[in-house]
């Protein structure tokens, strides 16, 4: 059975949920992707026939983050979007149910911190851009997503966060990022292999266990009040930073 959230298409798989972002070419954030899945993750949640939720992208794209091609936000959209972003990955986060994001391809900036929201990640093992640029686009980083970034990558985080870098998702620095590589032809029906797995551990168990595993993370999301969302959004009004987008919006071909 397949529900449509919008820009999130929700595909049922007996126990499995897939959630597939629905915006290509590539599956850009906007108010309206996340809201749709916050309120499919949180859906999720209430749903006792869920057992294990999956995270995935099509075409070359699992996300390429906030998009580069929409125009300026002003300051009541750009908070608007900050609330939503916290919103949709916390619920990730937060989901006592097994999570899995499928990273059927380039996984950039906030692309990569969704896929980093969920508990197990797979990817096909043909190579496919992955890197958190937001420092060389003149991004800030929600609080959310750094809190995100800092918990899953740990000691890798700062190399990747103020290198800035596009790395190949078969680049050694990057081998503890993904739990299986299977290959392109098989790579969705061994995602689902994986998912019904998890499906099948006892639901209370693994709540538990996820629960304390997620504690930190969530106490540093929660934590972030006014005014460090406030700071993060002034990243995005320096002039470096207008000057770095517009360069991006040009070779986009906005």
């Amino acid at each position: 059975m397949t529900t449509a959230h919008g820009f999130v298409r929700g595909e049922h798989d007996d126990d499995v949920l897939v959630l597939r972002l629905n915006r290509p070419p590539a599956h850009a954030f906007t108010t309206e992707l996340l809201a749709d899945l916050d309120a499919a993750v949180r859906g999720a949640a209430e749903d006792r026939t869920v057992r294990c939720v999956v995270v995935t992208g099509s075409g070359s794209f699992f996300s390429g983050g906030f998009d580069m091609k929409a125009p300026p936000r002003g300051p009541v959209e750009a908070l608007e979007m900050t609330n939503l972003y916290h919103s949709a990955h916390r619920s990730l986060v937060a989901l006592p149910k097994p999570t899995i994001a499928a990273v059927n391809g380039h996984a950039v900036a906030g692309g990569l911190i969704l896929a980093l929201a969920c508990d197990h990640r797979v990817a096909p093992s043909l190579p496919f851009r992955v890197g958190l640029t937001e420092v060389a686009v003149g991004a800030g980083y929600p609080p959310a997503a750094s809190a995100i970034a800092i918990d899953r990558l740990g000691a890798e985080a700062m190399g990747l966060m103020l290198g800035a870098d596009l790395l190949w998702s078969d680049d050694p620095r990057l081998s503890f990022l993904f739990r299986s590589r299977p290959e392109p032809a098989t790579f969705e029906e061994e995602t689902l292999v994986l998912a019904r797995k998890l499906a099948a551990l006892p639901a209370a168990g693994y709540a538990h266990a996820k629960a304390a595993l997620v504690r930190d993370v969530l106490a540093r999301i929660d934590g972030a009040g006014d005014e460090e969302r406030a700071e993060a959004l002034s990243v995005w009004t320096d002039p470096e930073s207008d000057a770095a987008r517009d360069e991006v919006r040009r070779s986009l071909g906005r």
